[in-house]
């Protein structure tokens, strides 16, 4: 997978704040979930049922594969901090290769935590949802 950003919290050794960056890593699994935005309305005698759907919001559960713990784990979290606060970046599950775009998507993070797991020594996988731009 490979993600897009602008560095903006928790900077990495040699990166700028505001400088935009680019990571590429293999991604373990990203499943798209969809969440209809809808209000529903029962008649009292709870025969009839309306709904009102007025919108779809997509979000997408990712999973890295292992990363080495180091400099790209630095960079890896430098990302996740720095679009921690809603920042819009570009995540492209498809594409394992820099600079080369395959199914872009403008994203941005829907949780305020991620997930970093070390069972493996010496890497870490994360864990993260991210919310797809209408």
């Amino acid at each position: 997978m490979r993600i897009e950003y602008t560095a903006r919290r928790n900077l990495a050794a040699g990166h700028t704040l505001d400088g935009a960056y680019e990571i590429v890593v293999l991604g373990e699994r990203w499943e798209p979930a969809f969440d209809f935005e809808q209000t529903r309305n029962v008649s009292l005698d709870r025969s009839r049922v309306e709904v009102d759907l007025w919108g779809t919001e997509q979000f997408i559960d990712v999973t890295t594969d292992f990363i080495p713990i180091g400099t790209a784990t630095a960079h890896f979290e430098e990302f996740l901090h720095s679009v921690a606060a809603g920042e819009d970046f570009l995540f492209d599950p498809s594409s394992d290769t820099a600079a080369l775009a395959v199914s872009p998507l403008t994203v941005m993070m829907e949780s305020s935590k991620y997930r970093r797991d070390r069972s493996m020594p010496g890497y870490y996988r994360y864990s993260f949802v991210v919310r797809v731009a209408a």
